[in-house]
C-alpha cells in the first residue's frame, strides 16, 4: 500500500499554523508541523516530505536559513520549498527566496485557491518522483540481479537487456543515455521513440532539439559532475523542450556504462498540463486584478480588525497614496479621519452579523461624502475571513440633492403663492373700485377724498406685492423699465426711519444715478427685505444700518464665475448691520423659502428666498458675508443700463375716463366683484346685465345673443370657466369683443386668450381707468 504524501509546515505562530491547516483541508495529504527552524529539522530526519511550507520571519533560524539548511541535507536537498510571508512582498525578498532554494514565494493574503493548486502540483510530482524512484530501485534491483546473472553466465544477458528494455518502454516518461564527452545518444525507451523517432548514431542535440549546430547552452553535463570528476547526484530541472514545445520535469545523473565510461541518464516527466495550469492560474490572477483596478468605485479588502489588505487603484488615486501605501492602515484613518469605527460602521457591523451593510459616511477634513457597503468574506468553515468595502464619493449627489430639494421648496411656494393670488385680487377688487367710486363723488380737497386716495394707494401697493409674489414663484411676468435705483433705496430708507428705533443709526452712501432695467417695486422689496433683516438682527441691542449704492466694473479678473455673472458694469448695493451675525451652517440656507431664525409669529422665512428670487430674475447675484458677533453684509449685484439716458416721466397726466352707451354682459362668481363692476360700468354711461353664475349668464346671451356688445367675465368660476365661457360665446358671434379678469390663473395667459379669439386678459384688481380704457378700445375696435 503507498504511504500518504506528507507536507512540511513551518511558522512559529500557532495560530497561524491553524489557519494554514483550514485553508488545506482539501489537500489529500498529512501535515507535520513546526514552530521553528531545528523543529522542522529534526522532523526531517523522521520523515520524507513531498513539500514544504516556511514563514520567512521566525526567532533563531529565518525561514532562509532553514530553506538552505533543507537543501544541504541529501535526503531534502530536492523537496520544494514554498515560502509564505505577510511582511515581506518585495522583490528584494522573492529573489532571496529563490536564492535560498525556494520554488515559490506568496505573499499573504492570497487566495486560497493559488496555494492549494500549486500543492497538488507539487504533490503530483512527488508522487511520479516517487513512482519513479521506485521504478529505478526496482530498476537497479533488476540491474543488480541481472549483473549477478551475468557472472554465472554470459548466455543470460540478452534475457536481461530484455527485460530492462521492457521495463523502461513500460515507463510513463522519456528515458534517455547520452555519451557525456561525444554526446552520441545511446539509448532512448518506447516513451521517447514515440515522440523523436529513431535515435540510431545520432547526437543528442541534433535530434531532442531543434536549431542546434552544437551542444545546448542549457546541457547539464557541468553540474552533474564535480571537480574531481565524480558524479554528485540527481540534478532536477524544468525546460520546454524546441522541437514539441513540451515543457518537462527532467532529473539528470552521472552513472557508469556498461563499458565503464560516464553517461549521462535523464528521466524526463511530461509537466504540460502543470504548466498550462499554472498558465491559466496566472492568467486568471492577472484578469482578476485588471478587473479590481478598473473598478470605478473605491474597494479594499480588509481583515476583522479593519486593517487594509489591498486596495484598488481608484482607492490610491482618490487618497493620492502610492502603490502599497494603503496596505496595513484602518479604513476609518482615510474616509473619516478618525481613530476609532464611526457610529453605526458597516464594516463592524457586516463583522458582527454576517450580512451586507450600507451607510453615508462623511469626512470633515476634506469635506466629502462617501456611500459606503460592507459584505463578509466567508471561508469553507462559515467563519469570517475579510470584509469587502466599496466605497463611492457621493459629495456632488448631495449637492445636487439639496439643489432639487430647493427647488420643490420654490415650487411649493410658487404653488402657494398663485392661490393666495387669486383669492387675495378678488378681495382687493370691490376694495379699490368702491374707493375710486367714493373718490370720484368726493370733493376734491375733502377729508373724505384724502381718505380715499390713501386707500387707493394701500390697495395699489397690495396688488403690486401680489404681483411681486407671482413674479417670485415665475407664475407671471412683469413689465421692466429702466429706473433710477437711488429713488427706491430713499425712498425705503425714508420709510424705514420712521418705523425703526433711534438705537439704529441709519447710515447711506448714494454714488451713483444710473438706472437698472426692472421694476420699481421688485427693487423696493429687495431693499425692504434686506434692510428688514439688518433690522432684526440689531433690534435687542442698536447698531448701524449702512447702506451704500455704487457703480462697479467687473471683469475675468474678479470674481466673475463664483458670482456667476458676464463681465461689464454692475450697480452694487451694499447693505451691513452691526448685529449678532451668524454661522457658516446658517449662511448656507438663508435663500431657501420657510427657513427662519426668527421667533414663531416673526417671519415666514419667505423675505430672503424672495430676494434670491427677484435678484436672479433681474439677471443679478446677491451674495452674503458673516460671522457670528460681527454682524453680516449683503452684496447685490444688478447689471446697468446702457441704454438712453434720460428721466422717467414721474407725472401723469390727468385724463377723464371714456364713456358709452353699449349693453355690457359681467359675468363673476363673486357677487361684490360683479356689482362692484356693474356700479362701475354703469357710471360711465353703459347698461350692464350682471350674472354671478357662468350657466346662467350663457343662457341669458343664447337667448338674446345680438342684444350684447361686450362680454366681461372673470377667468376661474365652478363648473363652466371664462375660457369655456368664452369659447361657447364666441362659436354664436366670433366678432363679439370678450375680455377676461383674472386674480390669477394657470389655464390662461395672454398669448393663450388671443389664440382663442379672445381680445384681452386683464389682471385683478382692475383700476376703475384702466377697465374704462380697455373696455372703450375694444368697442371702437369692434365698430370700427
Amino acid at each position: 500500500m503507498t504511504a500518504r504524501q506528507k507536507i512540511l509546515i513551518v511558522d512559529d505562530r500557532k495560530e497561524n499554523l491553524f489557519a494554514l491547516r483550514q485553508v488545506l483541508g482539501d489537500v489529500d495529504a498529512e501535515f507535520v508541523e513546526a514552530t521553528s527552524g531545528n523543529e522542522a529539522l529534526a522532523a526531517t530526519l523522521d520523515n520524507d516530505f513531498a513539500v514544504a511550507i516556511l514563514d520567512v520571519q521566525m526567532p533563531e533560524m529565518t525561514g532562509y536559513e532553514l530553506a538552505e539548511y533543507l537543501r544541504g541535507d541529501k535526503k531534502s536537498e530536492a523537496m520544494p520549498i514554498i515560502f509564505l510571508s505577510a511582511a515581506y512582498a518585495d522583490e528584494q525578498h522573492v529573489f532571496k527566496g529563490y536564492e535560498s532554494g525556494g520554488v515559490d514565494y506568496i505573499a499573504k493574503p492570497y487566495p486560497p485557491l493559488i496555494l492549494i493548486s500549486k500543492l497538488k502540483v507539487f504533490l503530483e510530482i512527488d508522487r511520479n518522483r516517487r513512482e519513479l524512484a521506485r521504478h529505478r530501485d526496482h530498476l537497479e534491483t533488476l540491474v543488480a540481479e541481472r549483473t549477478a546473472e551475468l557472472t554465472k553466465t554470459i548466455g543470460e544477458l540478452g534475457t536481461a537487456e530484455e527485460r530492462l528494455r521492457i521495463i523502461l518502454d513500460s515507463l510513463d516518461a522519456v528515458v534517455s543515455v547520452v555519451d557525456m564527452e561525444t554526446y552520441e545518444l545511446l539509448f532512448m525507451n518506447k516513451c521517447g521513440r514515440e515522440i523523436w523517432g529513431d535515435y540510431a548514431g545520432r547526437k543528442c542535440w541534433e535530434i531532442l532539439q531543434a536549431g542546434q549546430s552544437g551542444p545546448c547552452p542549457f546541457c547539464t553535463n557541468d553540474r552533474l559532475l564535480a571537480a574531481d570528476g565524480t558524479p554528485t547526484g540527481v540534478y532536477a530541472w524544468e525546460f520546454q523542450n524546441t522541437t514539441n514545445n513540451h515543457w518537462y520535469d527532467c532529473r539528470d545523473q552521472a552513472i557508469p556504462w556498461h563499458d565503464g565510461r560516464l553517461v549521462r541518464i535523464e528521466i524526463a516527466t511530461d509537466i504540460s498540463r502543470r504548466k498550462e495550469a499554472e498558465e491559466e492560474i496566472r492568467k486568471a490572477k492577472e484578469e482578476w486584478e485588471r478587473t479590481f483596478d478598473a473598478i470605478g468605485d473605491i474597494v479594499t479588502i480588509q481583515d476583522a480588525n479593519h486593517h487594509i489588505l489591498l486596495g484598488n487603484r481608484k482607492a490610491y488615486e482618490e487618497f493620492g497614496l502610492q502603490p502599497g501605501e494603503l496596505v496595513g492602515k484602518f479604513c476609518y484613518e482615510l474616509f473619516h479621519g478618525g481613530t476609532t469605527p464611526c457610529d453605526k460602521c458597516p464594516a463592524v457591523l457586516a463583522a458582527r452579523d454576517m450580512t451586507i451593510h450600507n451607510a453615508e459616511i462623511v469626512n470633515k477634513e476634506q469635506k466629502r461624502i462617501f456611500s459606503v457597503s460592507a459584505s463578509p468574506l466567508r471561508g469553507p468553515d462559515g467563519r469570517l475571513l475579510n470584509i469587502v468595502y466599496i466605497a463611492r464619493d457621493i459629495t456632488e449627489m448631495k449637492s445636487l440633492e439639496r439643489q432639487l430639494r430647493h427647488a420643490q421648496k420654490m415650487e411649493a411656494i410658487g404653488t402657494l403663492a398663485g392661490g393666495i393670488a387669486h383669492d387675495f385680487n378678488n378681495i382687493l377688487s370691490p376694495v379699490l373700485g368702491y374707493a375710486e367710486i367714493i373718490a370720484e363723488g368726493a370733493p376734491a380737497d375733502s377729508d373724505l377724498a384724502g381718505y380715499c386716495q390713501q386707500i387707493l394707494n394701500a390697495g395699489m401697493r397690495a396688488r403690486d406685492l401680489v404681483k411681486q409674489i407671482l413674479t417670485f414663484s415665475r407664475e407671471t411676468e412683469q413689465e421692466f423699465k429702466p429706473i433710477q435705483l437711488h429713488l427706491v433705496v430713499k425712498e425705503v430708507l425714508k420709510l424705514l426711519r420712521s418705523s425703526m428705533p433711534s438705537t439704529i443709526e441709519i447710515k447711506h452712501k448714494v454714488d451713483t444715478l444710473a438706472l437698472v432695467t426692472a421694476d420699481p417695486t421688485m427693487v423696493h422689496q429687495i431693499v425692504m427685505n434686506l434692510c428688514t433683516n439688518a433690522y432684526y438682527a440689531m433690534r435687542e441691542t442698536g447698531g448701524t444700518l449702512a447702506v451704500c449704492l455704487e457703480e462697479v466694473e467687473l471683469d475675468a479678473d474678479d470674481y466673475i464665475t463664483e458670482l456667476d455673472l458676464r463681465s461689464g458694469r454692475y450697480l452694487r448695493l451694499e447693505i451691513s448691520d452691526s448685529g449678532c451675525g451668524m454661522p457658516r451652517e446658517i449662511q448656507d440656507r438663508i435663500f431657501e423659502p420657510y427657513f427662519t431664525t426668527k421667533a414663531q409669529g416673526e417671519g415666514t422665512g419667505l423675505g430672503l428666498s424672495l430676494v434670491h428670487g427677484i435678484v436672479t430674475k433681474l439677471g443679478g447675484h446677491i451674495t452674503v458675508y458673516s460671522e457670528p458677533g460681527k454682524g453680516a453684509t449683503f452684496h447685490v449685484y444688478l447689471p446697468k443700463y446702457e441704454g438712453e439716458k434720460g428721466r422717467a416721466e414721474a407725472l401723469a397726466t390727468a385724463v377723464s375716463l371714456p364713456r358709452g352707451h353699449e349693453h355690457i354682459l359681467i359675468v363673476d362668481d363673486e357677487k361684490m366683484i360683479a356689482k362692484i363692476m356693474q356700479t362701475t360700468l354703469e357710471s360711465l354711461g353703459y347698461r350692464v346685465t350682471s350674472c354671478v353664475d357662468s350657466r346662467q349668464a350663457l343662457e341669458q346671451f343664447e337667448a338674446r345673443p345680438e342684444s350684447f356688445d361686450l362680454v366681461l367675465s372673470d377667468v376661474t368660476m365652478p363648473v363652466l370657466t371664462g375660457v369655456e365661457l368664452a369659447r361657447r360665446i364666441l362659436l354664436l358671434r366670433p366678432e363679439l369683443p370678450i375680455i377676461l379678469c383674472t386674480g390669477f390663473s394657470a389655464i390662461i395667459n395672454e398669448e393663450k386668450a388671443k389664440s382663442l379669439g379672445i381680445r384681452r386678459l386683464l389682471k385683478k384688481p382692475v383700476p376703475r381707468c384702466d377697465l374704462a380704457m380697455a373696455l372703450r378700445e375694444e368697442l371702437d375696435r369692434t365698430q370700427g
